[in-house]
């Protein structure tokens, strides 16, 4: 290796280094919150044509609907031809509130709707979740002396759900324990906890909190409330990707969600780490930013693969930047995927027995031995 070539790679060791620190120091702030967004799925391993869908994904399934010539006719070429799918369902929508009876937009909206949710429902049994399971045992298994680990997420996929459940985690995520389990906001202040020797109670280790702040394919209307269900919902329960996103999330159960996600952060001493998430969500972007505003003790970090790119990358990001830049170091911007967020991401936990016991049991399952 040239000098110029040991230099370089003494830099990016040291830069690597100086990232892990700061991840660690976020992991062990007093409350770590984690937003993550579309950018998470979209590294998960497809399985035949099972995948995570891009918003473009979702404008070409929308656009092969029988319904969509008809539903389009007398709609601008311009917002055909952005090819943009919450530009059109959001014009739609407009539509509908003004001639209620357009038959032609209410079915079409009804079956883009449904293709919507099932593009969504991508994760199965088969699928591969191994960054995911990681991810959760990097973030979620903190000393219990500290907050529990609060991930948000606009995803309506399973992906957070099926990784938990084969990495033994605890989910609270506000629907209780009981099968067909309808939303409690209170749910979210019940937590684990293990009875030890002399009946000594002790936090359960493996615990976290989810929040699905645009819904989620497996939660069903039922009546005033939203319950969880197993299979494909009736009556989903999904914010699409729309321009009433804003005023969607006023009811409930977003309005749950979204208000802890607002409390967490103004807590003193808080680490926000967001991942796949554009801030392209004006709802969701701007408590950030007032928070960044206003929360001296907020420790911010930013995972996203278009930072350096200003053609590509939100005005939220170039703001943070621009703060970073001129010396505010609660603010951390990595360019980078889910996936490379991942591997770089240390494990501050301690060696969990059980979790290493389960692990044993499942490799000896696999093989078959006996």
């Amino acid at each position: 290796m040239s000098d110029e070539g040991e230099e370089v790679a003494i830099a990016a060791a040291a830069e690597r280094q100086e990232l892990q620190i700061e991840l660690l120091r976020a992991i062990n702030s007093d409350s770590l919150v984690v937003l993550t967004g579309l950018g998470t799925s979209l590294g998960i391993p497809k399985i035949g044509d099972r995948k995570a869908p891009t918003m473009w994904n979702l404008w070409q399934k929308v656009q092969s609907l029988p319904t969509f010539a008809a539903a389009t006719k007398d709609l601008s070429r311009d917002l055909i031809e952005s090819e943009n799918i919450e530009h059109l369902l959001s014009h739609i929508q407009a539509r509908l509130s003004v001639y209620e009876a357009n038959i032609n937009l209410g079915s079409f909206l009804n079956e883009a709707e449904s293709v919507i949710l099932e593009a969504c429902s991508f994760v199965d049994d088969a699928t591969s979740l191994d960054m995911h399971q990681m991810f959760l045992r990097k973030i979620g298994r903190r000393s219990s002396r500290l907050q529990r680990t609060k991930l948000f997420t606009t995803n309506y996929d399973l992906a957070f759900e099926v990784a938990a459940a084969r990495s033994r985690f605890h989910l609270i995520d506000g629907f209780g324990l009981a099968a067909h389990r309808e939303f409690d906001g209170t749910a979210f202040d019940i937590d684990f906890v293990r009875r030890g020797p002399n009946d000594r109670l002790v936090l359960e280790e493996n615990v976290l909190h989810l929040l699905k702040l645009h819904g989620s394919v497996d939660w069903e209307r039922n009546g005033a409330a939203a319950k969880r269900i197993e299979g494909r919902p009736n009556d989903p329960v999904l914010i699409y990707p729309a321009a009433n996103k804003y005023q969607m999330s006023f009811r409930q159960p977003y309005l749950e969600m979204m208000s802890r996600f607002q409390m967490a952060l103004r807590l003193p001493n808080v680490a926000l780490l967001v991942v796949g998430f554009g801030f392209n969500d004006e709802h969701i972007a701007a408590p950030i930013e007032a928070a960044v505003r206003s929360n001296v003790g907020l420790r911010l970090l930013v995972v996203d693969p278009a930072i350096r790119n200003e053609a590509k990358r939100s005005q939220s990001i170039a703001w943070l930047e621009k703060l970073a830049m001129d010396g505010d170091h609660r603010l951390t911007l990595i360019d980078g995927t889910f996936n490379d967020l991942v591997r770089l991401m240390p494990d501050a936990s301690e060696f969990d027995e059980r979790q290493a016991h389960a692990e044993r049991i499942s490799r000896v399952d696999e093989t078959g031995a006996m």
